[in-house]
């Protein structure tokens, strides 16, 4: 069987945003494995960033209740992230 998948892409974050205040956010649907928020090399958000959760299940009701999310001035899009695939590495 295919695994399930657990990591979610949270698109939209305002560039002033922590990982205390991700990990506050999505902590509740269960148990992160890993969590990143992508800078730039000032450290500033560049707008996105990855949860990680240990079970799919908490990933599916986190994407369900935290998309649409208004987070200071932005609205949240939370999506199941794609999994990196060898020829997606090579592009660059």
């Amino acid at each position: 069987t295919k695994p399930r998948p657990t990591n979610l892409i949270i698109n939209y974050l305002p560039n002033n945003t922590t990982d205390d205040e991700l990990f506050e956010m999505f902590s509740s649907f269960g148990n992160i494995r890993r969590l990143k928020i992508v800078r730039d090399s000032s450290g500033r958000c560049v707008g996105y960033g990855f949860v990680d959760f240990e079970n799919s299940r908490c990933a599916y009701v986190a994407q369900l209740v935290v998309n649409g999310h208004q987070l200071r001035d932005k609205r949240l899009k939370v999506a199941f992230a794609l999994p990196r695939s060898s020829d997606v590495a090579k592009c660059n």
